[in-house]
């Protein structure tokens, strides 16, 4: 049976799909890839299903070894893999084969954070309510009961998966398999400065008016203090909305009694909280279940990508939108993928 071995598994690598729904009530995380868009693509260049796993790579340097010939694609951030010992270079958002017994070594990216390597067929990973996504705050998915991928891991893939078996150990040429290429326009760049669609949520009228309209005209960073749970932000102290003369500070939210003891509800992917003190953190795939801090309002669902790229020191701005417009686009992609 062809498999993977992780010779280093780099910063962090997990096994993601498209998540675990409907598991709330029980208080697990949805999981699954912060780039959805770069997962699914990954998916549908090489024929698979979009349901299928990736391995989900946080900063690059990372390698795996393949045990038998294996046809794969990287897809978001573009680490400038090679294959040894050859160093042949491998082109991101195009399938190639890693023959027998050879190495893909991936760098640090130049853009981005996180990239998908994607094989054709499926891993062998026993699911768990549905989905094998990892989530290392339930201990849930991959195949280290929610622990990341380490040293010496084998991954193998399903023989019955695979289009064709592989009858021999002669190499397979790595060019493109005919009808595989990804649109030049589906292919993602990763600027450090996002703007990002925000839908305003049933609580952003109990904001003031001077913090929402700094809201929408500030600069944000993003802080150290980032991982799959969520982002946290910070404010660019050059991006004072006020002719940039006043307080660098965002304006607090007005706080009474009942928002300082406000009852915790369920809280969906994108949400965006505001701390008591003003700071804003945008809630992501392995966020809590509840949570009680005010929201402003939810991230698009197309612009939900680009946050699972974004690095400690990139900016983003927010942009208004509306509910009927994000719609047409969420359902664009769906369709696209057949979900």
């Amino acid at each position: 049976m062809p498999a993977l071995v992780i010779i280093n598994p780099g910063h962090l690598c997990l096994v993601q799909d498209l998540g675990r729904f409907n598991v709330g009530q029980f208080g697990l995380s949805q999981g699954g890839a912060c780039d959805l868009h770069a997962h699914c693509w990954g998916q549908k260049a090489l024929g698979n299903p979009i349901t299928n796993s990736s391995i989900e790579i946080l900063f690059g340097h990372a390698q795996f070894q393949a045990t038998d010939t294996i046809t794969m694609i990287l897809t978001g951030a573009d680490c400038q893999a090679v294959t040894t010992p050859s160093l042949q270079p491998i082109s991101s958002w195009q399938p190639f084969t890693l023959n027998k017994g050879e190495c893909l070594t991936l760098k640090r990216p130049k853009s981005g954070l996180r990239t998908y390597l994607s094989i054709q067929g499926a891993f062998d990973i026993p699911s768990h309510l549905g989905s094998v996504s990892t989530v290392m705050r339930n201990q849930v998915g991959g195949i280290n009961n929610g622990e990341p991928l380490k040293k010496g891991d084998i991954l193998a893939i399903k023989q019955d998966t695979l289009p064709i078996a592989p009858t021999s150990d002669s190499p397979r040429p790595r060019s493109p398999m005919a009808g595989s290429q990804i649109p030049r326009s589906q292919i993602s760049t990763y600027p450090a400065l996002q703007k990002i669609k925000l839908i305003p949520s049933y609580q952003h009228t109990t904001f003031s008016d001077a913090f929402r309209r700094d809201f929408f005209q500030r600069t944000f960073t993003v802080s150290p203090q980032t991982d799959r749970m969520g982002i946290r932000l910070t404010i660019d102290q050059t991006s004072s909305p006020s002719s940039r003369a006043t307080s660098p500070q965002l304006s607090q939210p007005r706080l009474t009694p009942q928002d300082i003891s406000m009852i915790s509800e369920g809280i969906v992917c994108g949400s965006v909280q505001i701390t008591h003190g003003g700071s804003p953190i945008i809630l992501l795939q392995d966020r809590q279940t509840l949570g009680g801090y005010r929201k402003i309002g939810v991230v698009a669902f197309r612009d939900l990508m680009k946050l699972g790229q974004l690095r400690p020191g990139d900016q983003l701005m927010f942009e208004r939108t509306n509910l009927e417009v994000e719609r047409v686009k969420q359902r664009a992609f769906f369709h696209a993928f057949s979900l």
